[in-house]
């Protein structure tokens, strides 16, 4: 079974807070890492984060090893190691390098959550970083 369709909610068994999880696809601009795909007006269920070190061999669920993903690359990958995953798309590595590098920006998730700022202007803010 895919490692991204175990359960219904899209986060393979793991708890990641709301907030985390809208900072982290806020850090990525709502793109994923690997194809690049844009998935800010996609449906719920192809927007997903993938652990870089998957959680099954130990990987933690910090944004320094969660990254945005489709549904489709997140189930290709399988296990993958990310560096031989990466491969297959040109650019990756440097984008997951970047995106790990970057602070997740947390105060400005709340925000959208909140309803002080739109989704929109957060990830048009942020896509200008």
């Amino acid at each position: 079974m895919c490692k991204c369709t175990r359960n219904l909610n899209g986060n393979a068994g793991v708890n990641i807070r709301p907030g985390t999880r809208l900072a982290i696809y806020l850090r990525d601009g709502f793109k994923c890492v690997w194809c690049r795909k844009d998935l800010n007006s996609s449906l719920s269920g192809e927007l997903s984060l993938d652990h870089l070190v998957p959680y099954e061999f130990g990987g933690v669920n910090s944004p320094g090893n969660l990254v945005t993903s489709c549904r489709r690359c997140n189930c290709s990958r399988q296990e993958l190691p990310w560096e031989d995953f990466s491969v297959r798309f040109r650019g990756s590595t440097d984008r997951v390098v970047r995106a790990i590098s970057l602070e997740v920006p947390r105060e400005l998730a709340r925000m959208v959550l909140f309803g002080v700022v739109k989704l929109e202007d957060a990830v048009r803010s942020m896509r200008r970083i």
